[in-house]
């Protein structure tokens, strides 16, 4: 879409969503906006936008991250792989590739124990997580979604990683808290089911009350909506940030990291 494919009532929409938003007042945007926003984005900064902020916020050497970046830039995954059974429902679309890379530097440098995703869908970005997790040798993850089809939830996950892997179905409300109490501690929560204001907000605001410090919140589609600035205004945190389409914030022990 380019920026001239909207049309004249679209952008008055638009111009009233900003003006909303300047003001404070929640926003989901439609599906139009969204894609005119990502249009507009200048990406080609981004390889070194991503080293910046992950460098920053986990005070680790560029080094490093370029290093994690690396190894997620030769994971492959056939992202409609294996042919769906008769009548079988496709699920949501995976996350981009670019923040998926994104997320698999995080968390190589998070190095968590028990991370929960929201929106597993067919497990692409779940893939990167688990590799990185195999990496670090440590780790397990919680994937939950309430899609209609139940058997094409995570099914790009290879086998030798499903051992890290606990799929969930239902209401991710219901289930984080069932989860938590489960582990005991929740060290990363990714949020990537509904991209509403008030879908948003809830799971952030689910994880924050549960979560230690030092931990970590990651958000998908983060243009989608005002929820994750406001999440972040709300709570006076500071060491956050994004990459793209990838909202990054680590909960702090402390105020935030002295780094450049």
């Amino acid at each position: 879409m380019n920026a001239t494919a909207i049309t004249v009532r679209q952008r008055m929409s638009l111009a009233t969503q900003y003006l909303r938003d300047k003001l404070g007042f929640p926003v989901s945007y439609p599906d139009y906006a969204f894609a005119y926003f990502k249009q507009r984005e200048n990406w080609a900064c981004l390889p070194e936008e991503r080293v910046r902020l992950l460098s920053t916020l986990f005070c680790r050497e560029a080094g490093e991250i370029a290093r994690y970046v690396a190894e997620a830039e030769a994971i492959v995954i056939e992202e409609r792989s294996g042919p769906l059974r008769k009548g079988a429902i496709e699920i949501g679309n995976p996350m981009g590739r670019t923040d998926r890379i994104t997320l698999y530097a995080a968390m190589r440098v998070c190095k968590p124990g028990v991370v929960v995703e929201t929106g597993t869908a067919a497990g692409a970005s779940a893939t990167y997580i688990l590799a990185a997790m195999e990496k670090n040798g440590r780790g397990a993850l919680y994937s939950i979604d309430d899609a209609q089809d139940r058997e094409a939830m995570g099914r790009l996950v290879p086998e030798q990683l499903r051992m890290r892997l606990n799929l969930r179905y239902g209401n991710s409300m219901m289930l984080i808290p069932e989860v938590y109490h489960e582990v005991h501690q929740i060290d990363c929560f990714i949020h990537d089911s509904l991209h509403t204001y008030e879908h948003m907000t809830s799971e952030y605001e689910l994880f924050y009350r549960l979560v230690e410090p030092g931990g970590v919140i990651c958000s998908h589609d983060i243009l989608m909506s005002n929820a994750w600035r406001h999440f972040m205004k709300r709570h006076r945190l500071h060491s956050w940030g994004a990459v793209k389409n990838l909202g990054i914030c680590r909960i702090e022990k402390s105020p935030t990291c002295a780094t450049g």
